[in-house]
């Protein structure tokens, strides 16, 4: 098998370092490839035939000494796009020093956080659609604590149809308040 068929490549910008992608190895595993004592340092590599069913890859990203202050380690984000999708990565830098406790290079491990970048921006749109419904609707809503069936949230429409001037009197309440004396039709799930 030849080397891989993409390569992704995003120009640095006076806010963000410059990443490329490289080495996608069929086949291929993650080993040490330690020179030299009290070093680390990982490489990738795949036997002759690729028949191991992992593959691995990197994202190579200029780190300088000065990304990492004191010597602390650092979090990147990293978005790119290729062929119309957006990748979304996490990179964590750990530097490595010598026993003069200098910097003298980098451990750094990337994680695709593409999925869960995903389902943070799904979960965005199904709020806004839910603040919109609640917040426009024509018929007023309240929103119940499950355990006590006390009113923890209300629409305006509520406050309207209930001549309630301010939210927060009506929070806390139970519904039956503005139903009347008869809770009929009204059931608590708890009950």
């Amino acid at each position: 098998l030849g080397h891989a068929y993409y390569s992704l490549v995003a120009k640095s910008t006076r806010e963000t370092s410059a990443v490329h992608s490289f080495c996608m190895c069929p086949g291929g595993q993650i080993v040490a490839a330690v020179a030299q004592p009290g070093m680390l340092c990982t490489n990738g590599m795949s036997n002759s035939k690729h028949s191991s069913p992992f593959a691995n890859s990197g994202l190579v990203v200029s780190v300088g000494p000065g990304d990492f202050g004191e010597g602390e380690s650092i979090r990147r984000y990293v978005d790119l796009e290729h062929n119309g999708k957006v990748f979304h990565y996490n990179s964590s830098y750990f530097p490595m020093k010598n026993q003069e406790d200098e910097v003298i290079g980098c451990c750094i491990h990337t994680r695709d956080i593409s999925n869960i970048i995903e389902i943070q921006q799904e979960y965005q749109r199904s709020q806004n659609k839910y603040k919109y419904i609640f917040e426009n609707s024509h018929q007023g809503i309240v929103v119940l604590d499950m355990n006590t069936s006390q009113i923890i949230d209300c629409n305006q429409e509520f406050l309207n149809i209930f001549e309630i001037s301010y939210k927060d009197t009506s929070i806390g309440d139970l519904p039956f308040k503005y139903i009347g004396d008869s809770n009929e039709g009204f059931q608590n799930p708890h009950d």
